[in-house]
């Protein structure tokens, strides 16, 4: 399982996860996110969903779910991936429950989602 943050422009995260998402990697990952928030505001968030196989089946995951801190810093955020994964990703991101805008893309229309955040601003 690999998770990996990167800054792709001045206002712009990404997050590529593969394979089983762990609860360890993905609390690293949120701590370094959230960490930079203050460098590259507003942000758009990039998740990309390559060979994703769903997440680690255990304990731990209270109060890790992607956290609603971001909402201040983050305009919108679009996940790219297999479409099986689209319902129970915008439930882990809580589209509709927080002021940020949240947009599944299959995995072939990244550059719709790319778009999609440009138009944010």
């Amino acid at each position: 399982m690999s998770v990996a943050l990167q800054f792709e422009q001045s206002n712009r995260v990404v997050i590529r996860v593969s394979g089983e998402l762990q609860v360890d990697e993905f609390a690293r990952v949120s701590d370094q996110l959230v960490a930079s928030l203050d460098q590259v505001l507003p942000t758009e968030i990039l998740i990309l969903l390559e060979q994703f196989e769903g997440w680690e089946h255990s304990d731990g995951w209270e109060g890790q779910l992607f956290s609603d801190s971001f909402d201040q810093h983050v305009r919108r955020i679009a996940i790219v991936g297999d479409p099986r994964w689209q319902e129970q990703a915008l439930l882990f991101t809580g589209q509709g429950l927080r002021p940020v805008e949240i947009e599944f893309f299959p995995a072939v229309d990244e550059y719709k989602a790319r778009h999609w955040l440009s138009q944010g601003v």
